[in-house]
Protein backbone atom coordinates (compact mmCIF):
# COMPACT_ATOMS: atom_id res chain seq x y z
CA UNK A 1 0.00 0.00 0.00
CA UNK A 2 2.59 2.44 1.07
CA UNK A 3 5.05 1.69 -2.30
CA UNK A 4 1.47 2.11 -4.18
CA UNK A 5 0.69 5.53 -3.02
CA UNK A 6 4.26 6.43 -3.42
CA UNK A 7 3.66 5.82 -7.06
CA UNK A 8 0.74 7.88 -7.69
CA UNK A 9 2.00 10.49 -5.41
CA UNK A 10 4.62 10.90 -8.34
CA UNK A 11 3.00 10.86 -11.05
CA UNK A 12 -0.05 13.15 -9.62
CA UNK A 13 3.00 15.46 -9.42
CA UNK A 14 3.97 14.85 -12.78
CA UNK A 15 0.71 15.79 -13.59
CA UNK A 16 0.40 18.73 -11.76
CA UNK A 17 3.10 20.13 -13.46
CA UNK A 18 2.11 19.83 -16.89
CA UNK A 19 -1.67 20.90 -16.10
CA UNK A 20 -1.31 22.87 -12.84
CA UNK A 21 -5.15 23.99 -13.01
CA UNK A 22 -6.81 20.59 -12.72
CA UNK A 23 -4.59 18.78 -10.12
CA UNK A 24 -4.42 19.89 -6.54
CA UNK A 25 -1.75 19.01 -4.74
CA UNK A 26 -3.10 19.30 -1.24
CA UNK A 27 -5.43 16.52 -2.05
CA UNK A 28 -4.75 13.27 -0.15
CA UNK A 29 -4.89 9.95 -2.36
CA UNK A 30 -6.75 7.25 -0.87
CA UNK A 31 -5.36 2.89 -1.91
CA UNK A 32 -7.83 0.35 -1.67
CA UNK A 33 -7.80 -2.96 -2.21
CA UNK A 34 -9.78 -4.66 -4.36
CA UNK A 35 -10.93 -7.36 -2.22
CA UNK A 36 -12.60 -4.51 -0.18
CA UNK A 37 -13.86 -2.99 -3.11
CA UNK A 38 -15.77 -6.62 -3.95
CA UNK A 39 -16.84 -7.49 -0.74
CA UNK A 40 -16.22 -4.85 1.25
CA UNK A 41 -20.51 -4.06 1.82
CA UNK A 42 -21.65 -7.64 2.29
CA UNK A 43 -18.45 -8.81 5.10
CA UNK A 44 -19.98 -7.27 8.09
CA UNK A 45 -23.57 -9.40 7.31
CA UNK A 46 -21.67 -12.72 6.18
CA UNK A 47 -19.81 -12.64 9.34
CA UNK A 48 -23.18 -12.00 11.27
CA UNK A 49 -24.38 -14.88 9.65
CA UNK A 50 -21.44 -17.17 10.12
CA UNK A 51 -21.36 -16.32 13.87
CA UNK A 52 -25.20 -17.11 13.75
CA UNK A 53 -24.71 -20.67 11.53
CA UNK A 54 -22.06 -21.33 14.76
CA UNK A 55 -24.21 -20.74 17.47
CA UNK A 56 -26.68 -23.29 15.80
CA UNK A 57 -24.47 -25.47 15.49
CA UNK A 58 -23.48 -25.35 19.22
CA UNK A 59 -26.94 -25.91 20.49
CA UNK A 60 -26.95 -29.12 17.66
CA UNK A 61 -23.79 -29.72 19.55
CA UNK A 62 -24.94 -29.67 22.75
CA UNK A 63 -28.10 -31.47 22.83
CA UNK A 64 -26.61 -34.45 21.27
CA UNK A 65 -23.87 -34.52 24.13
CA UNK A 66 -26.85 -34.53 26.80
CA UNK A 67 -28.67 -37.50 24.54
CA UNK A 68 -25.22 -39.52 24.43
CA UNK A 69 -25.04 -38.06 27.99
CA UNK A 70 -28.34 -39.70 28.90
CA UNK A 71 -27.69 -42.86 26.84
CA UNK A 72 -24.35 -43.08 28.88
CA UNK A 73 -25.75 -42.90 32.02
CA UNK A 74 -28.61 -45.58 31.11
CA UNK A 75 -25.79 -48.34 30.19
CA UNK A 76 -23.32 -47.93 33.29
CA UNK A 77 -24.51 -50.78 34.40
CA UNK A 78 -22.86 -52.35 30.85
CA UNK A 79 -20.19 -50.37 31.42
CA UNK A 80 -19.14 -51.96 34.68
CA UNK A 81 -19.81 -54.82 33.64
CA UNK A 82 -17.09 -54.33 30.50
CA UNK A 83 -14.81 -53.35 33.42
CA UNK A 84 -14.89 -56.08 35.50
CA UNK A 85 -14.18 -58.34 32.86
CA UNK A 86 -11.04 -56.50 32.17
CA UNK A 87 -11.90 -53.68 29.98
CA UNK A 88 -9.68 -50.70 30.65
CA UNK A 89 -10.84 -46.92 31.43
CA UNK A 90 -9.26 -46.06 28.08
CA UNK A 91 -10.62 -48.50 26.09
CA UNK A 92 -14.25 -48.17 27.52
CA UNK A 93 -13.95 -44.54 26.72
CA UNK A 94 -12.65 -45.12 23.15
CA UNK A 95 -15.77 -46.95 22.82
CA UNK A 96 -17.97 -44.43 23.32
CA UNK A 97 -16.20 -42.03 21.22
CA UNK A 98 -16.08 -44.23 18.83
CA UNK A 99 -20.18 -44.66 18.90
CA UNK A 100 -20.21 -40.96 19.02
CA UNK A 101 -17.95 -40.09 15.59
CA UNK A 102 -20.30 -43.13 13.55
CA UNK A 103 -22.96 -40.72 15.15
CA UNK A 104 -21.61 -37.12 14.08
CA UNK A 105 -20.10 -38.38 10.65
CA UNK A 106 -23.62 -39.64 9.62
CA UNK A 107 -25.12 -36.31 11.03
CA UNK A 108 -22.93 -34.62 8.48
CA UNK A 109 -23.11 -36.58 5.61
CA UNK A 110 -27.11 -36.10 6.46
CA UNK A 111 -26.19 -32.32 6.83
CA UNK A 112 -24.48 -31.98 3.68
CA UNK A 113 -27.24 -33.53 1.81
CA UNK A 114 -29.74 -31.04 3.25
CA UNK A 115 -27.32 -28.25 2.18
CA UNK A 116 -26.70 -29.33 -1.29
CA UNK A 117 -31.00 -29.68 -1.85
CA UNK A 118 -30.98 -26.25 -0.55
CA UNK A 119 -27.95 -24.23 -1.67
CA UNK A 120 -30.20 -23.38 -4.57
CA UNK A 121 -33.30 -21.70 -2.75
CA UNK A 122 -30.72 -19.99 -0.32
CA UNK A 123 -28.96 -18.42 -3.30
CA UNK A 124 -32.31 -17.58 -5.16
CA UNK A 125 -32.77 -15.47 -1.60
CA UNK A 126 -29.34 -13.79 -1.39
CA UNK A 127 -29.59 -10.11 -2.66
CA UNK A 128 -27.96 -9.18 -6.26
CA UNK A 129 -25.10 -7.20 -4.81
CA UNK A 130 -23.49 -10.03 -3.19
CA UNK A 131 -20.45 -10.79 -4.85
CA UNK A 132 -19.90 -13.77 -6.91
CA UNK A 133 -23.14 -15.22 -6.09
CA UNK A 134 -23.56 -17.05 -9.25
CA UNK A 135 -20.41 -19.66 -8.08
CA UNK A 136 -21.35 -20.58 -4.55
CA UNK A 137 -21.92 -24.24 -4.92
CA UNK A 138 -20.17 -27.24 -2.58
CA UNK A 139 -16.30 -28.16 -3.87
CA UNK A 140 -13.88 -30.44 -2.56
CA UNK A 141 -12.91 -27.53 -0.02
CA UNK A 142 -16.72 -27.14 1.54
CA UNK A 143 -16.71 -30.84 1.66
CA UNK A 144 -13.65 -31.28 3.28
CA UNK A 145 -14.30 -28.41 5.63
CA UNK A 146 -17.57 -29.76 6.85
CA UNK A 147 -16.73 -33.62 7.09
CA UNK A 148 -13.65 -32.41 8.99
CA UNK A 149 -15.93 -29.86 11.33
CA UNK A 150 -18.30 -33.27 12.05
CA UNK A 151 -15.14 -35.03 13.07
CA UNK A 152 -13.97 -32.54 15.30
CA UNK A 153 -17.36 -31.47 16.79
CA UNK A 154 -17.96 -35.59 17.48
CA UNK A 155 -14.75 -35.56 19.28
CA UNK A 156 -14.84 -32.51 21.20
CA UNK A 157 -18.70 -33.21 22.22
CA UNK A 158 -18.52 -36.88 22.01
CA UNK A 159 -15.28 -37.31 24.84
CA UNK A 160 -17.86 -35.11 27.33
CA UNK A 161 -20.17 -38.24 27.81
CA UNK A 162 -17.92 -40.75 27.47
CA UNK A 163 -16.32 -39.14 31.01
CA UNK A 164 -18.96 -38.65 32.59
CA UNK A 165 -20.05 -41.77 32.11
CA UNK A 166 -19.74 -44.24 36.00
CA UNK A 167 -17.29 -46.82 35.67
CA UNK A 168 -17.00 -47.22 39.36
CA UNK A 169 -18.00 -50.94 39.85
CA UNK A 170 -19.92 -50.92 43.15
CA UNK A 171 -21.30 -48.37 42.33
CA UNK A 172 -22.73 -49.18 39.13
CA UNK A 173 -23.82 -52.72 40.03
CA UNK A 174 -25.27 -52.11 43.13
CA UNK A 175 -27.43 -48.89 42.03
CA UNK A 176 -30.94 -49.32 40.88
CA UNK A 177 -30.74 -48.26 36.88
CA UNK A 178 -33.44 -45.88 37.36
CA UNK A 179 -33.28 -44.63 41.17
CA UNK A 180 -31.31 -42.03 41.02
CA UNK A 181 -28.87 -39.28 38.73
CA UNK A 182 -25.27 -38.96 39.19
CA UNK A 183 -24.47 -35.65 40.46
CA UNK A 184 -22.06 -34.72 37.98
CA UNK A 185 -24.03 -36.27 35.57
CA UNK A 186 -27.08 -34.27 36.21
CA UNK A 187 -25.31 -31.07 36.66
CA UNK A 188 -23.39 -31.74 32.85
CA UNK A 189 -26.84 -31.91 31.78
CA UNK A 190 -28.06 -29.32 33.26
CA UNK A 191 -24.83 -27.02 32.03
CA UNK A 192 -25.69 -28.23 28.03
CA UNK A 193 -29.33 -27.03 28.40
CA UNK A 194 -28.21 -23.24 30.11
CA UNK A 195 -26.02 -23.30 26.92
CA UNK A 196 -29.16 -24.12 24.73
CA UNK A 197 -30.96 -21.70 26.00
CA UNK A 198 -28.54 -19.07 26.41
CA UNK A 199 -27.46 -19.26 21.90
CA UNK A 200 -31.06 -19.10 21.78
CA UNK A 201 -31.64 -15.92 23.21
CA UNK A 202 -29.10 -14.62 21.97
CA UNK A 203 -30.40 -15.62 18.01
CA UNK A 204 -34.13 -14.39 19.33
CA UNK A 205 -32.45 -11.20 20.22
CA UNK A 206 -30.76 -10.70 17.10
CA UNK A 207 -33.52 -11.50 14.94
CA UNK A 208 -35.62 -9.68 16.61
CA UNK A 209 -33.36 -6.24 16.28
CA UNK A 210 -33.48 -7.52 12.56
CA UNK A 211 -36.94 -7.59 12.06
CA UNK A 212 -37.64 -4.16 13.67
CA UNK A 213 -35.15 -2.77 11.89
CA UNK A 214 -36.60 -4.03 8.47
CA UNK A 215 -39.46 -2.56 9.24
CA UNK A 216 -38.66 0.60 10.44
CA UNK A 217 -36.15 1.00 7.03
CA UNK A 218 -39.12 -0.40 4.59
CA UNK A 219 -41.54 1.94 6.48
CA UNK A 220 -38.81 5.20 5.67
CA UNK A 221 -40.06 8.19 3.12
CA UNK A 222 -37.69 7.87 0.24
CA UNK A 223 -39.20 10.82 -1.40
CA UNK A 224 -40.92 9.58 -3.95
CA UNK A 225 -43.17 7.33 -5.24
CA UNK A 226 -42.26 4.06 -6.90
CA UNK A 227 -45.52 2.30 -7.73
CA UNK A 228 -46.42 1.68 -11.78
CA UNK A 229 -42.92 3.54 -12.44
CA UNK A 230 -40.46 2.00 -15.15
CA UNK A 231 -37.28 2.71 -15.49
CA UNK A 232 -34.72 1.83 -18.22
CA UNK A 233 -30.90 3.17 -18.51
CA UNK A 234 -29.25 3.78 -22.40
CA UNK A 235 -26.20 5.72 -23.04
CA UNK A 236 -25.39 8.23 -26.00
CA UNK A 237 -21.69 7.78 -26.98
CA UNK A 238 -20.02 8.00 -30.18
CA UNK A 239 -19.37 10.58 -33.04
CA UNK A 240 -23.59 10.96 -33.48
CA UNK A 241 -23.49 11.92 -30.19
CA UNK A 242 -20.53 14.21 -29.40
CA UNK A 243 -22.32 17.32 -29.50
CA UNK A 244 -24.70 18.04 -26.79
CA UNK A 245 -27.49 19.34 -29.31
CA UNK A 246 -27.91 16.16 -30.79
CA UNK A 247 -28.00 14.37 -27.35
CA UNK A 248 -30.83 16.61 -26.32
CA UNK A 249 -32.14 16.07 -29.52
CA UNK A 250 -32.73 12.80 -29.54
CA UNK A 251 -33.69 12.48 -25.72
CA UNK A 252 -36.62 14.52 -26.49
CA UNK A 253 -37.78 12.75 -29.45
CA UNK A 254 -37.10 9.63 -26.97
CA UNK A 255 -38.98 10.54 -24.73
CA UNK A 256 -42.20 12.66 -26.95
CA UNK A 257 -42.43 8.47 -28.80
CA UNK A 258 -42.57 7.05 -25.06
CA UNK A 259 -45.01 9.23 -23.74
CA UNK A 260 -47.34 8.51 -27.13
CA UNK A 261 -47.64 4.51 -25.61
CA UNK A 262 -50.79 3.32 -24.44
CA UNK A 263 -50.76 3.33 -20.78
CA UNK A 264 -48.20 5.59 -20.66
CA UNK A 265 -49.40 8.80 -17.92
CA UNK A 266 -45.86 10.59 -18.11
CA UNK A 267 -42.67 9.90 -19.27
CA UNK A 268 -39.34 11.74 -18.08
CA UNK A 269 -35.20 11.30 -18.60
CA UNK A 270 -32.73 12.09 -16.37
CA UNK A 271 -28.79 11.56 -15.80
CA UNK A 272 -29.52 9.47 -12.22
CA UNK A 273 -32.39 7.86 -10.77
CA UNK A 274 -33.24 7.17 -6.87
CA UNK A 275 -31.86 3.58 -6.29
CA UNK A 276 -30.17 3.25 -9.32
CA UNK A 277 -26.92 2.87 -8.76
CA UNK A 278 -25.33 6.27 -10.28
CA UNK A 279 -24.80 9.91 -8.91
CA UNK A 280 -22.95 12.89 -9.30
CA UNK A 281 -21.97 15.62 -7.21
CA UNK A 282 -20.94 18.86 -8.02
CA UNK A 283 -19.35 21.65 -6.46
CA UNK A 284 -22.17 25.04 -5.44
CA UNK A 285 -21.37 27.96 -5.25
CA UNK A 286 -23.74 31.11 -4.20
CA UNK A 287 -23.28 34.43 -5.34
CA UNK A 288 -22.28 36.96 -2.09
CA UNK A 289 -21.74 33.72 0.19
CA UNK A 290 -18.57 32.22 -1.46
CA UNK A 291 -15.84 31.26 0.88
CA UNK A 292 -12.58 32.02 0.56
CA UNK A 293 -11.27 28.47 -0.11
CA UNK A 294 -13.14 27.09 -3.53
CA UNK A 295 -12.78 23.56 -2.16
CA UNK A 296 -14.49 24.37 0.90
CA UNK A 297 -17.94 24.84 -1.36
CA UNK A 298 -20.59 22.67 -0.46
CA UNK A 299 -20.95 19.98 -3.32
CA UNK A 300 -24.51 18.87 -3.20
CA UNK A 301 -26.21 15.84 -5.64
CA UNK A 302 -26.76 16.71 -9.04
CA UNK A 303 -29.28 15.61 -11.09
CA UNK A 304 -29.99 16.71 -15.18
CA UNK A 305 -33.61 15.91 -15.71
CA UNK A 306 -36.38 16.51 -18.17
CA UNK A 307 -39.34 18.96 -17.16
CA UNK A 308 -41.80 15.95 -16.40
CA UNK A 309 -39.34 14.27 -13.97
CA UNK A 310 -40.96 15.38 -11.11
CA UNK A 311 -44.10 14.46 -12.25
CA UNK A 312 -42.97 10.89 -12.88
CA UNK A 313 -41.56 10.53 -9.46
CA UNK A 314 -44.00 12.53 -7.88
CA UNK A 315 -41.54 14.77 -5.89
CA UNK A 316 -43.56 17.33 -3.83
CA UNK A 317 -43.00 20.95 -4.59
CA UNK A 318 -42.35 23.25 -1.57
CA UNK A 319 -41.77 26.96 -3.18
CA UNK A 320 -41.39 28.54 -6.26
CA UNK A 321 -42.01 26.56 -9.85
CA UNK A 322 -40.52 23.59 -11.33
CA UNK A 323 -38.93 23.39 -15.23
CA UNK A 324 -40.67 23.44 -18.22
CA UNK A 325 -40.48 23.45 -22.03
CA UNK A 326 -39.31 27.25 -21.72
CA UNK A 327 -36.27 26.55 -19.88
CA UNK A 328 -34.65 25.31 -22.94
CA UNK A 329 -31.12 25.68 -24.23
CA UNK A 330 -31.00 29.07 -25.28
CA UNK A 331 -32.91 30.47 -22.03
CA UNK A 332 -31.56 31.68 -18.96
CA UNK A 333 -29.71 29.02 -17.31
CA UNK A 334 -31.91 28.15 -13.89
CA UNK A 335 -31.74 25.32 -11.26
CA UNK A 336 -33.74 23.31 -8.50
CA UNK A 337 -33.19 22.40 -5.35
CA UNK A 338 -33.89 20.32 -2.37
CA UNK A 339 -35.54 21.32 0.80
CA UNK A 340 -31.99 20.02 2.61
CA UNK A 341 -29.94 22.56 0.13
CA UNK A 342 -32.02 25.32 1.08
CA UNK A 343 -32.33 24.95 4.67
CA UNK A 344 -28.29 24.06 5.41
CA UNK A 345 -26.48 25.79 2.26
CA UNK A 346 -28.96 29.55 2.91
CA UNK A 347 -28.48 29.95 6.46
CA UNK A 348 -32.34 30.77 7.05
CA UNK A 349 -32.29 32.87 3.72
CA UNK A 350 -35.07 32.52 1.20
CA UNK A 351 -32.80 31.11 -2.03
CA UNK A 352 -35.61 31.66 -4.85
CA UNK A 353 -33.95 33.93 -7.41
CA UNK A 354 -30.72 33.51 -5.62
CA UNK A 355 -27.63 32.77 -8.10
CA UNK A 356 -25.28 30.10 -8.11
CA UNK A 357 -22.43 28.57 -10.04
CA UNK A 358 -21.96 24.67 -10.15
CA UNK A 359 -18.88 23.31 -10.84
CA UNK A 360 -15.49 25.66 -11.79
CA UNK A 361 -16.24 28.62 -8.91
CA UNK A 362 -14.21 30.49 -11.92
CA UNK A 363 -16.85 30.23 -14.22
CA UNK A 364 -18.89 33.14 -16.34
CA UNK A 365 -22.22 30.92 -16.10
CA UNK A 366 -24.81 32.33 -12.97
CA UNK A 367 -28.03 29.98 -13.01
CA UNK A 368 -31.04 31.11 -11.35
CA UNK A 369 -32.56 29.06 -8.24
CA UNK A 370 -36.31 29.22 -9.37
CA UNK A 371 -37.91 26.45 -6.93
CA UNK A 372 -37.50 24.17 -4.10
CA UNK A 373 -38.68 20.41 -3.64
CA UNK A 374 -39.11 17.50 -1.17
CA UNK A 375 -35.76 15.24 -0.60
CA UNK A 376 -35.24 12.30 -2.02
CA UNK A 377 -33.22 9.41 -0.68
CA UNK A 378 -30.77 8.45 -3.85
CA UNK A 379 -28.62 5.56 -2.73
CA UNK A 380 -30.14 4.09 0.68
CA UNK A 381 -32.75 4.35 2.38
CA UNK A 382 -31.03 4.14 5.40
CA UNK A 383 -28.82 6.82 4.33
CA UNK A 384 -28.63 10.63 6.09
CA UNK A 385 -30.14 12.99 3.03
CA UNK A 386 -27.71 15.03 1.65
CA UNK A 387 -28.32 18.65 -0.46
CA UNK A 388 -29.74 17.84 -3.84
CA UNK A 389 -30.05 20.22 -7.10
CA UNK A 390 -31.51 19.85 -9.93
CA UNK A 391 -31.05 20.97 -13.67
CA UNK A 392 -32.50 20.90 -17.16
CA UNK A 393 -31.26 18.28 -19.41
CA UNK A 394 -31.37 20.73 -22.29
CA UNK A 395 -28.83 23.24 -20.16
CA UNK A 396 -26.60 20.54 -18.84
CA UNK A 397 -27.35 17.69 -20.83
CA UNK A 398 -25.86 13.72 -19.98
CA UNK A 399 -24.90 10.92 -21.98
CA UNK A 400 -25.61 8.35 -19.40
CA UNK A 401 -29.48 8.61 -19.13
CA UNK A 402 -32.18 6.84 -17.77
CA UNK A 403 -35.46 6.69 -18.76
CA UNK A 404 -38.61 7.18 -16.33
CA UNK A 405 -41.96 6.50 -17.32
CA UNK A 406 -45.34 6.29 -15.06
CA UNK A 407 -47.97 3.92 -16.53
CA UNK A 408 -51.67 3.41 -15.36
CA UNK A 409 -51.19 -0.40 -15.17
CA UNK A 410 -50.29 -2.30 -12.39
CA UNK A 411 -47.38 -3.99 -14.20
CA UNK A 412 -44.92 -1.27 -15.73
CA UNK A 413 -42.55 -4.10 -16.66
CA UNK A 414 -45.38 -4.65 -19.70
CA UNK A 415 -44.03 -2.17 -21.31
CA UNK A 416 -40.78 -2.93 -21.61
CA UNK A 417 -40.64 -4.70 -25.32
CA UNK A 418 -42.05 -1.89 -26.65
CA UNK A 419 -39.57 0.86 -24.96
CA UNK A 420 -36.90 -1.30 -26.51
CA UNK A 421 -38.87 -0.99 -29.94
CA UNK A 422 -38.67 2.79 -29.87
CA UNK A 423 -35.05 2.87 -29.24
CA UNK A 424 -34.28 0.40 -31.89
CA UNK A 425 -36.36 2.24 -34.61
CA UNK A 426 -34.64 5.64 -33.12
CA UNK A 427 -30.95 4.12 -33.29
CA UNK A 428 -29.84 0.54 -33.55
CA UNK A 429 -26.92 1.14 -31.88
CA UNK A 430 -27.82 2.70 -29.15
CA UNK A 431 -28.03 0.06 -25.93
CA UNK A 432 -31.02 -0.49 -23.70
CA UNK A 433 -30.09 -2.02 -20.33
CA UNK A 434 -30.94 -2.46 -16.36
CA UNK A 435 -34.79 -2.16 -16.94
CA UNK A 436 -36.71 -2.41 -13.69
CA UNK A 437 -39.48 -1.04 -12.31
CA UNK A 438 -38.34 1.54 -9.90
CA UNK A 439 -40.28 -0.70 -7.06
CA UNK A 440 -37.67 -3.41 -7.89
CA UNK A 441 -34.71 -0.93 -7.43
CA UNK A 442 -36.59 0.40 -3.81
CA UNK A 443 -36.54 -3.36 -2.81
CA UNK A 444 -32.73 -3.73 -3.78
CA UNK A 445 -31.70 -1.45 -1.66
CA UNK A 446 -32.83 -3.09 1.13
CA UNK A 447 -32.52 -6.53 -0.12
CA UNK A 448 -29.21 -7.17 2.43
CA UNK A 449 -30.48 -6.06 5.22
CA UNK A 450 -33.91 -8.48 4.56
CA UNK A 451 -32.00 -11.33 3.30
CA UNK A 452 -30.32 -11.09 7.08
CA UNK A 453 -33.28 -10.60 8.31
CA UNK A 454 -34.52 -14.01 6.76
CA UNK A 455 -31.61 -16.24 7.86
CA UNK A 456 -31.59 -14.76 11.59
CA UNK A 457 -35.13 -15.63 11.70
CA UNK A 458 -34.36 -18.80 10.38
CA UNK A 459 -31.33 -19.97 12.41
CA UNK A 460 -33.13 -18.35 15.71
CA UNK A 461 -36.54 -20.15 14.75
CA UNK A 462 -34.46 -23.45 14.60
CA UNK A 463 -32.22 -22.71 17.72
CA UNK A 464 -35.57 -22.18 19.76
CA UNK A 465 -36.96 -26.03 18.57
CA UNK A 466 -33.57 -27.25 19.29
CA UNK A 467 -33.72 -25.67 22.60
CA UNK A 468 -36.72 -26.90 24.06
CA UNK A 469 -36.42 -30.69 22.77
CA UNK A 470 -32.86 -30.12 24.91
CA UNK A 471 -35.04 -28.60 27.82
CA UNK A 472 -37.61 -31.35 27.09
CA UNK A 473 -34.97 -34.25 27.38
CA UNK A 474 -33.68 -32.97 30.51
CA UNK A 475 -36.68 -32.55 32.69
CA UNK A 476 -38.38 -35.95 31.11
CA UNK A 477 -35.37 -37.34 32.28
CA UNK A 478 -35.16 -36.60 35.48
CA UNK A 479 -38.88 -37.14 35.55
CA UNK A 480 -38.40 -41.11 34.79
CA UNK A 481 -35.39 -41.12 37.31
CA UNK A 482 -37.28 -39.63 39.94
CA UNK A 483 -40.49 -42.16 38.88
CA UNK A 484 -40.02 -43.61 42.87
CA UNK A 485 -39.78 -40.30 44.46
CA UNK A 486 -42.60 -38.85 42.84
CA UNK A 487 -44.78 -42.26 43.97
CA UNK A 488 -43.62 -41.62 47.48
CA UNK A 489 -44.98 -38.20 47.61
CA UNK A 490 -47.95 -38.88 46.39
CA UNK A 491 -48.08 -42.22 48.56
CA UNK A 492 -47.42 -39.42 51.07
CA UNK A 493 -50.60 -37.58 50.19
CA UNK A 494 -48.78 -34.74 48.23
CA UNK A 495 -51.26 -32.93 45.61
CA UNK A 496 -51.32 -32.25 41.60
CA UNK A 497 -50.12 -28.47 42.80
CA UNK A 498 -47.10 -29.82 44.48
CA UNK A 499 -46.13 -32.43 41.80
CA UNK A 500 -46.70 -29.54 39.40
CA UNK A 501 -44.17 -27.27 41.13
CA UNK A 502 -41.85 -29.95 41.37
CA UNK A 503 -41.47 -30.86 38.22
CA UNK A 504 -41.95 -27.44 36.96
CA UNK A 505 -39.52 -25.76 39.55
CA UNK A 506 -36.37 -28.14 38.33
CA UNK A 507 -36.85 -26.47 35.22
CA UNK A 508 -37.05 -23.01 36.00
CA UNK A 509 -33.96 -22.86 37.48
CA UNK A 510 -32.34 -24.31 34.76
CA UNK A 511 -34.69 -21.40 32.30
CA UNK A 512 -33.22 -18.51 34.22
CA UNK A 513 -30.22 -19.65 34.53
CA UNK A 514 -29.95 -19.91 30.79
CA UNK A 515 -31.83 -16.76 30.27
CA UNK A 516 -29.57 -14.71 32.19
CA UNK A 517 -26.67 -16.22 30.44
CA UNK A 518 -28.12 -15.19 27.27
CA UNK A 519 -28.62 -11.91 28.17
CA UNK A 520 -24.95 -11.43 29.20
CA UNK A 521 -23.69 -13.09 25.77
CA UNK A 522 -26.15 -11.24 23.92
CA UNK A 523 -24.82 -7.81 25.74
CA UNK A 524 -21.63 -8.92 24.24
CA UNK A 525 -22.64 -10.13 20.79
CA UNK A 526 -25.09 -7.29 19.83
CA UNK A 527 -22.78 -4.44 19.41
CA UNK A 528 -21.38 -6.20 16.67
CA UNK A 529 -24.66 -6.56 14.68
CA UNK A 530 -25.02 -2.41 14.99
CA UNK A 531 -24.03 -1.62 12.04
CA UNK A 532 -26.80 -3.99 10.05
CA UNK A 533 -29.54 -2.32 12.09
CA UNK A 534 -31.46 1.19 11.20
CA UNK A 535 -32.63 3.33 13.86
CA UNK A 536 -32.78 0.72 16.53
CA UNK A 537 -30.14 0.17 19.50
CA UNK A 538 -28.34 -3.11 19.04
CA UNK A 539 -29.71 -3.57 23.10
CA UNK A 540 -33.46 -2.50 22.18
CA UNK A 541 -35.17 -3.43 25.37
CA UNK A 542 -38.34 -4.40 22.99
CA UNK A 543 -36.74 -7.15 21.18
CA UNK A 544 -34.59 -8.49 24.50
CA UNK A 545 -38.22 -8.49 25.83
CA UNK A 546 -39.99 -10.19 23.17
CA UNK A 547 -36.96 -12.75 22.83
CA UNK A 548 -37.21 -13.26 26.78
CA UNK A 549 -41.46 -14.08 26.04
CA UNK A 550 -41.00 -16.07 23.62
CA UNK A 551 -38.10 -18.21 24.74
CA UNK A 552 -40.11 -18.15 28.59
CA UNK A 553 -43.26 -19.63 26.33
CA UNK A 554 -41.48 -22.25 24.17
CA UNK A 555 -39.81 -23.93 27.60
CA UNK A 556 -42.97 -23.94 29.49
CA UNK A 557 -44.45 -25.66 26.89
CA UNK A 558 -41.27 -28.07 26.84
CA UNK A 559 -42.48 -28.73 30.42
CA UNK A 560 -46.00 -29.68 29.43
CA UNK A 561 -45.57 -33.40 28.61
CA UNK A 562 -43.19 -34.41 31.67
CA UNK A 563 -45.73 -32.68 33.93
CA UNK A 564 -48.39 -34.49 32.62
CA UNK A 565 -46.21 -37.90 32.76
CA UNK A 566 -45.20 -36.88 36.69
CA UNK A 567 -48.81 -36.36 37.16
CA UNK A 568 -50.19 -39.71 35.79
CA UNK A 569 -47.65 -41.58 37.84
CA UNK A 570 -49.51 -44.40 39.85
CA UNK A 571 -47.81 -44.79 43.25
CA UNK A 572 -48.30 -48.56 43.98
CA UNK A 573 -46.70 -49.60 40.44
CA UNK A 574 -43.59 -46.94 41.28
CA UNK A 575 -43.04 -48.47 44.61
CA UNK A 576 -43.33 -51.92 43.41
CA UNK A 577 -40.11 -51.00 40.99
CA UNK A 578 -36.82 -52.57 41.33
Amino acid sequence: MEQATSDLMAVRADLAQQWPAEYDQREDIGIVALQDVISGPVKEPLYVLLAAVGFVLLIACANVANLLLARGMSRSREMAVRAALGAGRGRLIRQLVTEGLLLWTAGGIAGIAVGAFLLQTLADLAPVELPRAAAIGIDGWVLGFCGGLSIVTGLLFGLLPALNTPLRLTNALASDARGSVGTSSRRARQALVVIDLAVALVLLVGAGLMLKSVGRLVSVDPGFKSERVLTAQFSLIGEAYREAAAVYAFVERIVDRVRALPGVEVAAAAGQIPMGGNGDRYGFHIEGMEPANPAEAPSPERYSVTPDYFRVLQIPLRRGRLFTDADHTTAAPVIVISETAARTLFRGQDPIGRRVRIGDPTGTMWRTIVGVVGDVRHTDLAEAVWPQMYLPQSQMTDSYLVLAIRTSTSDPAALAPAVRSILKDADPTVPLYDVATLDQLLAKSVARRRFVMMLLVGFAAVSLLLAAVGLYGVISYTVAQRTREVGVRIALGAGRGNIFRLVLGSGAITLITGVAAGLGAALLVMRFVQGQLFQVEALDPSAIGAAVMILGVVATAAHLLPIRRALRIDPTIALRQD
